[in-house]
């Protein structure tokens, strides 16, 4: 059993935690969190970022001037992803999101509830 709860969900749940720093930041907001997660929410995490983020590092860096999702032009919210697997490396992700897609990554990153967000205006 983990010492503490999935930040995600709030429910306690056995399996290592781990551990993931989204940040969401756009002209006018900047919305970031440490997110202690179980191992389903982590991995869904890690899923959207693997399929809609680039990995820092790994791909070949260029500005992207779509969304990361829709692909619409000029999205207005860079998304930054640290994540620390279970014995693993430390990975990072990064993309951009148009606003139509911004509520679905806050939601996996960071889960329905907001108490761990700190947002800068």
């Amino acid at each position: 059993m983990a010492l503490f709860p999935c930040d995600s969900h709030g429910a306690r749940y056995t399996g290592s935690q781990q551990t993931v720093y989204p940040a969401l930041l756009s002209a006018t907001a900047t919305e970031r969190a440490k997110m202690r997660l179980c191992p389903a929410c982590f991995g869904q995490a890690l899923d959207y970022a693997m399929l809609h983020l680039e990995e820092v590092g790994v791909t070949e860096e260029k500005p992207q001037t779509c969304c990361s999702v829709c692909e619409a032009p000029d999205p207005g919210t860079a998304v930054f992803l640290t994540v620390y697997g279970h014995r693993s490396e430390r990975r990072d992700f990064y993309g951009r999101l148009c606003e139509g897609c911004v509520p679905h990554a806050r939601d996996v990153f960071l889960g329905p509830k907001d108490e761990n967000l700190r947002l800068v205006a």
